[in-house]
């Protein structure tokens, strides 16, 4: 055995006669221990007991009874049902884990407050919700630290921290129903604190901000904020004074109501109690039932409230004025003055530069009246109302039967309606007779002593077509409002100008409408005739008219157009589809002149598209962007069939026929079927619907500009001359001498259009005559 060594099996110790086993180096005591212990080395396998046990390291399994100080060691997970920290004799209430870095409260067995790996904490839910408007969860802190300076009064707190250290950060309080099992829920309702930036030392800037969610399936908007300068918006993010409501499309407004006491309402800034006599500067809106104030006062405004004997109402006139002014008031004599503060009649209206006055009287429903009477002695002698019964008239009437409705200005009379009804303007006296003809009858008449008299009928007719008119009516009933059919060459209506010839006034011209056929239902056939007074004569004589088919005649009393009754009488008219016809003895019919300088004679157009003018250049004259064409038909006169525009087309030995109409010079065509055709008579060019009694007419270009049909695979070039290759198509000639076979030049090889065959149309100049 080495120097040093102790071989024992066992060794005892004793303790105030207590056997005592330890381990000391490498042994092992097997008796369980009790009464105070003191370790430096490991203990295993020994179950330790007793009141008080202080262990600075190694590793427990269990330790019961009494109170323990632990300094280190690990816990089992624990559940909630049996927590790994619990409490002397309520082993279901305490701490566990329920997962890796995660801890949860658990009281009666069941876990109540979890702590996730993120730091989130959830109270009565181990699901850390994540709403539409949180992008994660965030942690919740609970305090009431007397010594804290960031949550301040000792009293409990729940404090809503972003720990966000930039300039801007906001916090929120989510509510929201759980609706499902998706553990991302929806808002209903949001609190928001918008931060300002975060100074050391210093409390920030702040608004508070509440949302609202107004549908279902509808993230929550702001409703109200409260700003960092104390003013409260309703509506509006950016609210301008210390309450803000803005109308968002429907009522905004203020409601003060108390079912027990007097409410009021006081807005703006107000120096002092207002007492009777007592005088008061206000900015704003103060309405009370206050017994010591018995005022409204409305607006900005100074002023004194005596003895409560005036309702007084003040606006201000500009954002800048201090005290306002006074728009109405009620006197002590029951008088309301709107823009005067001194009103000496019932109701006076008074407005300033740039102010419409306007009263109106308003009438709820039901078969009543709304308007002004003017009466004497209870007796009405003229009204101005509105009838709240279809077709809800307004009425000016004088009510006794004589005497009349004078209408003035600058107290002089301008307009009267007399005692027979008659409106009589710039005069108060009907004149009776016309022309010796009596015309007491007439219940218009307007006259001036000094200036030329006349009536303008205006309409500013908010951007559309409707304008002002005059009215000329005529039935042939006997009754007001009857509708007696009038019958053809009535006269409807007229306008007479005339002259006094020193005795009486004279017709000197006439615009009449007279009734141009029979008239039907809705249908009043009508032409207008325009008629004048030649030197010496004796009445007006027609010399113009317009009949009930557009037709306009001069000189001559018919209007028609070519080929119907009435053309060959002397004169010039226009046809009702826009044609000109002139007619002359002798002399040429249509003159055109351009004075000063060369230029357009005349312009034609199609579908408002210039296609070509007649110009005149010193001594010539010039057809420009147009071609020769004439009529045509097929052989035997033959109906439409399909021929593309472009063809070409060759002369036959038939002539042209259009019933007994002579045709000396038009002769009938077909579709080119020789190559080479020195017959060749054009190109088509299209089918003639101008009438609906020739309709296998047509268009057969013949010199000028216009275009041709080139088969499918054939090139041209510009220069080419073309002859036909007979099919209807034109083909290069093979020389460039024009010969009688020629039929065109091509002039550009740009593509006018293709055909289904593929042949194609290209411009060029026609020479087939």
């Amino acid at each position: 055995m080495p120097y040093g060594t102790i071989k024992v099996d066992t060794v005892t110790f004793t303790d105030a006669g207590v056997d005592k086993s330890v381990s000391i180096s490498g042994l092992v005591q097997n008796p369980t221990f009790s009464g105070n212990v003191t370790v430096t080395g490991t203990i295993s396998g020994v179950t330790v007991t007793g009141t008080t046990a202080s262990f600075t390291s190694g590793n427990f399994t269990n330790i019961s009874g009494g109170t323990h100080t632990i300094t280190s060691g690990v816990f089992a997970t624990g559940s909630a049902a049996n927590p790994s920290i619990s409490f002397t004799s309520d082993p279901n209430t305490g701490i566990y884990s329920p997962g890796a870095d995660q801890v949860t409260i658990s009281t009666s067995g069941s876990g109540r407050v979890f702590v996730d790996q993120a730091g989130n904490v959830s109270v009565g839910t181990s699901t850390n919700y994540v709403f539409d408007q949180i992008a994660s969860g965030r942690p919740l802190v609970v305090a009431a630290d007397s010594s804290s300076t960031t949550i301040g009064a000792s009293t409990a707190a729940l404090a809503i921290v972003n720990n966000n250290t930039t300039t801007s950060n906001t916090s929120q309080i989510n509510f929201a129903a759980l609706t499902g099992a998706s553990a991302n829920q929806y808002s209903s309702a949001i609190i928001s604190a918008i931060h300002g930036a975060r100074v050391n030392g210093q409390y920030p800037t702040g608004a508070l901000v509440f949302s609202t969610s107004s549908a279902t399936n509808s993230a929550p908007t702001e409703k109200l904020r409260i700003t960092s300068d104390g003013k409260v918006g309703l509506g509006t993010s950016a609210p301008g004074a210390n309450l803000d409501l803005v109308d968002g499309g429907t009522f905004s407004g203020i409601r003060v109501a108390s079912l027990t006491t007097d409410a009021t309402i006081k807005v703006g800034h107000f120096t002092g109690r207002h007492y009777r006599n007592a005088e008061e500067s206000v900015l704003g809106l103060r309405i009370t039932s206050d017994s010591s104030a018995n005022s409204v006062i409305l607006g900005g405004g100074s002023g004194v409230l005596n003895a409560a004997t005036n309702i007084q109402f003040y606006t201000a006139a500009n954002s800048t004025t201090t005290v306002g002014t006074q728009r109405m008031i009620i006197d002590s004599s029951g008088r309301v003055g709107i823009g005067t503060t001194s009103p000496n009649r019932l109701l006076e209206v008074s407005g300033g530069s740039g102010i419409d006055n306007f009263i109106r009287v308003n009438v709820a429903g039901g078969a009543a009246k709304s308007g002004i009477e003017f009466s004497h002695g209870g007796t009405a002698y003229a009204q101005l109302y509105y009838n709240n019964v279809a077709p809800y008239d307004v009425s000016l009437l004088q009510q006794y039967t004589t005497g009349s409705l004078i209408l003035g200005t600058n107290d002089t009379e301008r307009a009267r309606i007399d005692s027979s009804g008659r409106l009589l303007v710039g005069t108060s006296t009907a004149r009776s007779t016309f022309y010796n003809t009596a015309i007491t009858s007439n219940l218009f008449q307007l006259e001036n002593v000094s200036n030329a008299v006349g009536a303008t009928f205006y309409a500013n007719a908010n951007n559309n077509s409707s304008a002002g008119f005059l009215l000329l009516g005529k039935s042939r009933g006997t009754s007001l409002g009857s509708n007696t059919a009038v019958q053809s060459g009535d006269i409807i209506g007229s306008i007479v100008f005339a002259g006094s010839d020193g005795t009486q006034p004279v017709n000197g011209a006439e615009i009449s409408a007279q009734v141009d056929g029979a008239p039907g239902t809705n249908d009043m056939p009508c032409r207008i005739v325009f008629a004048t007074t030649a030197d010496g004569g004796s009445s007006p004589t027609e010399r113009m008219r317009i009949n009930n088919q557009g037709s306009v005649s001069f000189i001559k009393t018919v209007a028609a157009s070519f080929g119907s009754v009435g053309v060959t009488i002397y004169g010039a008219g226009s046809g009702a589809a826009g044609s000109v016809d002139i007619t002359r003895d002798g002399g040429q019919p249509l003159a055109v002149n351009r004075l000063t300088n060369d230029g357009t004679l005349i312009e034609f157009y199609k579908d408002t598209t210039l296609q070509g003018n007649i110009a005149v250049s010193g001594s010539t004259v010039s057809y420009n962007g147009a071609h020769l064409s004439r009529w045509s038909q097929l052989p035997g006169g033959a109906e439409r069939t399909e021929i593309l525009r472009g063809t070409v087309l060759s002369n036959i030995d038939e002539m042209c026929a259009w019933g007994e109409e002579d045709n000396e010079q038009l002769n009938r065509i077909k579709v080119s079927d020789v190559e080479g055709d020195p017959n060749v008579a054009g190109v088509f060019q299209a089918w003639d619907d101008d009438d609906d009694t020739y309709t296998d007419d047509f268009y057969c270009a013949m010199t000028g500009d216009f275009i041709i049909r080139i088969a499918e695979g054939v090139t041209v070039q510009r220069g080419d001359l073309l002859i036909s290759a007979g099919d209807g198509t034109a083909k290069p000639q093979d020389d460039d001498i024009i010969r009688s076979k020629t039929i065109a030049k091509v002039t550009s090889t740009h593509v006018i259009c293709t055909y289904d065959d593929g042949s194609y149309c290209v411009p060029c100049v026609l020479m087939a005559c």
